[in-house]
């Protein structure tokens, strides 16, 4: 058995949700700190009103705050741990009672799964041999077109064809078998902070900010944390692979840092051009992939260590960060298809008045629309939209790149 020690580290916040919301019932800001409560051991103290707290819980009034029921000081006595936050986040937290996504931890330690990375790993080895086979990518284009032409498309098992033309006809025999991904150790608590995201949508004249604030739990830029990728040498033996159908397909295994490198360039040059085409006055998330670009372009010089990659990961990253959609944005006429076909993009109208809708009821109306009263258009850019992290109360940096190389020893 292969097997290689990494060291992944983050370029920019990094957030793996372990599937929780953090209530403003559960934490406090005090002195630009996020302290999370620890509500068992508060409840305990003669300080805390619980019968308040059980009264408001049981009315199910919304936005409730632990400041509503103690001091904030008293949360702060009964931390379960404490994170770094600015002074322009904490104030945005406080004042929109907001919930905290919460990282996946392990005993109050975050880490970041083996399951997450192999994802991105796995749809970058998909999007380069597609890009790298005209073949494969002209069979993608056709089976999308069948599924055009259905009434009804189960969208969550629309890339199965394509995985299993790429990868290998069943799990059970395909090529990322022989790849194994752990989990990172666990990083102290220390490492992450508390951010505020912010979702930024194209215009006609430039771009726009959404009214909503997310706030989340990310691993810092300049966090590193260990993990291991084994290689089975048994699954990779030319016999063995002749069995499960995969001899031809053992070449991406050994290409996983140029696939990932070539997808991060591309997806950096794509996003280079959206910012400058609609956010240039955003200086901070310019000046990240300037310098992001260049690394990846010394990574894939004849110079570059090959055993260093990046890759785009976990929440935010977007519809480019979870599909091979990009490959397909060349054919303009097939792509405004396919989109039309999946919804991509939709902006639903009313015939008669000419506002937004959803579903076929408009408001201003006041009635169900019929088919025919409902006008479809389609956004020019697709996705439009991009999650931006604040820090300090200016735009700073995109989600969830990361560098991952190899520890020599």
């Amino acid at each position: 058995m292969s097997d290689f020690k990494y060291e992944l580290e983050v370029l920019s916040p990094l957030h793996v949700g372990s599937g929780d919301l953090i209530t403003p019932l559960e934490y406090v800001v005090v002195d630009d700190k996020f302290y999370r409560v620890d509500m068992s051991a508060v409840f305990r103290d003669e300080e805390f009103n619980v019968e308040a707290f059980m009264e408001a819980v049981g009315r199910d009034e919304e936005r409730l705050r632990f400041s509503d029921f103690s001091s904030p000081e008293l949360g702060k006595r009964y931390e379960r741990y404490a994170l770094a936050l600015s002074a322009a986040t904490g104030k945005d937290l406080e004042s929109r009672a907001g919930d905290v996504r919460e990282f996946i931890k392990t005993k109050e330690r975050p880490y970041v799964p083996g399951s997450s990375i192999k994802g991105a790993i796995r749809t970058a080895m998909l999007w380069n041999a597609l890009k790298e086979d005209p073949g494969k990518l002209r069979a993608l284009k056709n089976h999308l077109r069948r599924l055009m032409r259905q009434d009804k498309v189960n969208k969550k098992k629309v890339g199965e064809y394509i995985e299993k033309l790429v990868f290998g006809k069943e799990p059970h025999c395909e090529v990322l078998r022989a790849l194994q991904v752990s989990d990172t150790e666990a990083a102290s608590i220390g490492r992450l902070e508390v951010y505020e995201v912010r979702t930024l949508t194209t215009t006609p004249n430039g771009h726009r900010w959404k009214g909503f604030y997310t706030f989340v739990e990310a691993l810092k830029p300049g966090s590193r944390l260990t993990l291991r990728l084994k290689l089975d040498d048994f699954l990779m033996r030319r016999e063995v692979a002749s069995v499960l159908e995969i001899e031809d397909k053992l070449w991406m295994l050994e290409k996983i840092p140029q696939a990932c490198n070539m997808l991060a360039k591309y997806t950096i040059d794509g996003e280079l051009w959206f910012f400058r085409k609609y956010a240039r006055e955003l200086a901070g998330v310019l000046r990240f992939y300037e310098d992001l670009r260049s690394k990846v372009e010394a990574l894939l010089s004849s110079s570059g260590d090959e055993r260093s990659f990046l890759f785009h990961l976990a929440w935010g990253v977007g519809w480019h960060g979870m599909t091979v959609g990009s490959l397909l944005k060349d054919d303009a006429v097939f792509f405004l298809n396919l989109r039309k076909a999946f919804e991509l993009g939709e902006i639903r109208l009313c015939g008669n008045c000419g506002g937004k809708i959803r579903g076929n009821y408009c408001r201003r109306c006041r009635k169900k629309l019929s088919p025919r009263e409902v006008r479809k258009i389609y956004v020019p850019e697709f996705p439009k939209t991009r999650r931006i992290v604040f820090e300090g109360g200016k735009a700073r940096y995109p989600l969830g790149w990361v560098e991952l190389r190899v520890r020599d020893g």
